[in-house]
């Protein structure tokens, strides 16, 4: 990952519309942030819209396709020892 760069992720919680939700273990292998939980997640591709990244993500992350997608809001993300500032959208998603 280039050092110093903007980029922008996706995120989304993903449930079934019946209370159950999806969380993620990270890899002990990961490129950071090793054997912690998160949401699906993602970085956005050049050219790609904000929901195409969030369905690419679950699609990739999780195997479903998304029922319904709903903007939940945006954070700053800053991860230590990676000069990386990140803007986190986040989405509510029912997938199938």
């Amino acid at each position: 990952m280039d050092k110093g760069v903007i980029r922008v992720s996706v995120c989304c919680f993903a449930h079934d519309g019946q209370g159950n939700y999806v969380i993620l273990k990270r890899s002990k292998n990961a490129r950071d942030e090793w054997e912690t939980w998160e949401p699906c997640a993602g970085g956005l591709k050049f050219g790609e819209n904000i929901e195409d990244a969030v369905r690419r993500e679950v699609r990739e992350e999780l195997g479903a396709e998304i029922q319904e997608l709903e903007f939940m809001g945006y954070r700053d993300v800053h991860r230590s020892g990676w000069q990386t500032n990140a803007l986190g959208r986040y989405r509510l998603s029912r997938y199938r």
